[in-house]
């Protein structure tokens, strides 16, 4: 676009027409002299420009096109045009009559051409990103960008992964196997993630993540993998006695730390992190005992195995990281056995000790009620995947008891991806298991019942155990 260049076209654009873009804004140099005392005739870019757009208004034979950023991409607010097209709007409106205007006596109701303005009628206001639905409804906003086309809904698009429910364990294991008889260590573990569960022992899948390229350059820093694995053996080598320095020496002894500075600032980070939870179990292991053999029988079925982790208060768990979900029913479930099989002179509390906090159980007089609820649904889970999330259930059960009625907004954070944490929906298990289904039915608000009882007991202290 340079002035007196009218060369005539059939289609004319101009794009960026927004105020403050266009008329440009002349800002002259602080040593210019002309700019400082103007006189008549001086050149000014902004007269040029108004020209310029005249111009452009000459050369379009057939079409012109005018675009602009219309809304403000944080808060959808108006921004207005430049103001040569707010003039030219202007003039249209007060120049052109829409066809078919004037003709409101015919019928009582006016039409659109009646209220609105001929410049409005003009202007096509886009979606503000491009990846709006409106794009691909086939209105006049038609993209063909496919990379932008919205995922389809898998509740309708995609074919369940199990579309009926699979027969009995007893039916195809034998005679018992995993349906009358069930390891207590095998239903915490069901328990701490179904799905995955269902994948693992009724279909036999191992989840399976493709191998990933060698790293091109020497890493100075371990993966969270590895963070966690690190973290473990340091605080099983602090709990036996040693000195956090013999620690370091071993774990660097044994290849698994970076070398140098980085290796030394690691183990402090781990040993700040990891400080919380060694100091609390070393304050509830000083009266261990010895582990426990497990035969009840629980509304039909047996309950049997060995109960570990048992000290003076009772059953201890722990884990180098914030606690989740998973962790807590986990660890209910073994609350409920302990609850009927803790040995004489241990305590019917239960414990997890994490990195951020110190979850405690108090004991349950249902605990023989409870779990055979838990193994029902654990028949279930055994036959179709279970609509039991341990991370977005317990949202939901917490919101549901506060009364607000944000059980759904609670849960869906947890669920779905945030800016910076990605959602339990990413799990693989998930996404294989629950393609086809609505993750968040009805059956998993059903299941979120089984929180009740647990937040009824539950306490948190980040403090001390």
């Amino acid at each position: 676009m340079v002035p007196m260049r009218a060369i005539p076209f059939r289609v004319l654009c101009l794009l960026g027409m927004n105020d403050g873009d266009f008329p440009r804004v002349q800002r002259p140099l602080s040593f210019d002299l002309m700019a400082r005392e103007p006189r008549i005739g001086d050149r000014n870019r902004r007269d040029d420009d108004r020209y310029l757009f005249l111009e452009a208004l000459l050369s379009a034979r057939e079409h012109l096109h005018i675009s602009w950023i219309g809304r403000d991409q944080r808060d959808m607010s108006l921004l207005p045009p430049s103001v040569v097209v707010s003039e030219l709007r202007d003039y249209i409106d007060r120049s052109s009559v829409a066809a078919g205007a004037g003709n409101s006596s015919v019928s009582d109701t006016p039409s659109v051409s009646d209220t609105l303005p001929v410049s409005a009628l003009l202007t096509v206001e886009y979606p503000l990103q491009p990846f709006s639905a409106s794009c691909f409804t086939g209105t006049v906003y038609r993209s063909h960008a496919a990379h932008w086309l919205p995922p389809r809904d898998p509740r309708v698009d995609s074919p369940a992964f199990v579309r009926q429910a699979l027969s009995d364990p007893g039916d195809d294991s034998g005679p018992g196997g995993a349906w009358e008889s069930v390891d207590i260590n095998l239903l915490a573990r069901f328990w701490s993630h179904p799905v995955r569960f269902f994948l693992q022992e009724r279909l036999g899948l191992r989840l399976w993540v493709g191998e990933e390229a060698l790293a091109e350059n020497e890493p100075f820093a371990p993966d969270a993998l590895e963070r966690y694995q690190l973290a473990r053996q340091s605080v099983d080598c602090l709990l036996s006695g040693r000195e956090p320095g013999e620690c370091s020496r071993r774990l660097r002894a044994r290849g698994l730390l970076p070398h140098g500075g980085f290796g030394e600032s690691l183990m402090a980070e781990l040993y700040d992190r990891t400080s919380f939870l060694v100091r609390n179990l070393s304050m509830l292991g000083q009266e261990r005992r010895e582990p426990v053999s497990v035969d009840l029988d629980v509304a039909g079925i047996r309950l049997v195995g060995t109960l570990d982790g048992l000290h003076a208060k009772g059953l201890v768990t722990w884990r180098p990281t914030r606690w989740k979900g998973g962790d807590l029913i986990r660890l209910w479930v073994l609350h409920l056995v302990l609850n009927l099989a803790a040995p004489e002179g241990t305590g019917h509390r239960s414990f997890h000790l994490a990195t951020d906090s110190v979850l405690s159980l108090q004991p349950v007089e249902t605990a023989r009620e409870q779990l055979a609820e838990l193994l029902h649904w654990y028949q279930c889970g055994l036959r179709e995947p279970l609509h039991f999330f341990p991370g977005t259930s317990l949202a939901w059960a917490r919101a549901r008891r506060t009364g607000r009625g944000a059980e759904q907004r609670e849960a869906e954070k947890v669920w779905y991806d945030s800016f910076k944490t990605p959602g339990e929906q990413q799990d693989l298990a998930y996404r294989i298991a629950l393609r086809g289904r609505d993750p968040l039915d009805q059956g998993f608000r059903e299941l979120t019942r089984i929180w009740d009882p647990v937040l009824d007991v539950l306490e948190e202290d980040d403090a001390a155990a």
